[in-house]
């Protein structure tokens, strides 16, 4: 939209990492004027690019937790929504989690 030669935007999301095209393509799906600010050149180059590309498998958060629930709804959406939506191609790894207490060996 354009008030007087000036772009005018509902949201402006700020990076268009994995976050910010997430939010980015959330908010699409309303009758807003969005947009995404992004300094490098393609997307996903600073932290998203960072983790390898491997979605977080959640066993950090005490179960339970919001942290722990967020983190099982984002999994769900991801393999239950974006990637039939999107028809993004990906790979299920398996992850290895190393304990170093005994305490952390037994929520292992």
């Amino acid at each position: 939209m354009q008030v007087k030669g000036s772009l005018v935007f509902d949201v402006v999301v700020i990076g268009a990492g994995v976050i910010g095209a997430a939010i980015s393509r959330e908010l699409s799906k309303y009758n807003l004027q969005v947009a995404i600010l992004e300094r490098n050149l393609q997307v996903a180059q600073e932290t998203s690019a960072g983790n390898s590309g491997v979605i977080h498998g959640g066993f950090d958060p005490i179960p339970g937790t919001f942290s722990a629930k967020l983190n099982l709804l984002g999994r769900y959406i991801y393999e239950n929504e974006w990637f039939r939506e999107l028809s993004f191609p990906h790979k299920k790894v398996d992850s290895l989690v190393l304990a170093f207490t005994d305490l952390e060996k037994a929520e292992l």
